[in-house]
């Protein structure tokens, strides 16, 4: 079973971390960003800031916000 991507969620916190040889780590969604910060090693931060490093610093086929926000209403 293939679970669905955090990075497709609209809103909530997501700990970003850099793996070995340069892996974007992705954990821990939660809609409480200070329970992150108190269990986790990595950055916390918005969902929307985390898609934005998944799109530009590796390349990532990440939705849109728009595209994401026409998908929520449907």
């Amino acid at each position: 079973m293939t679970l669905a991507s955090p990075l497709h969620e609209l809103q909530g916190y997501i700990v970003v971390s850099r793996g070995p040889g340069g892996v974007l780590g992705l954990g821990g969604y939660s809609g409480d960003a200070d329970s992150l910060n108190s269990r986790s090693s990595g950055a916390v931060t918005n969902m929307k800031r985390a898609r934005d490093i998944a799109r530009r610093y590796h390349d990532l086929p990440i939705p849109s916000e728009e595209e994401l926000q026409l998908k929520a209403m449907q």
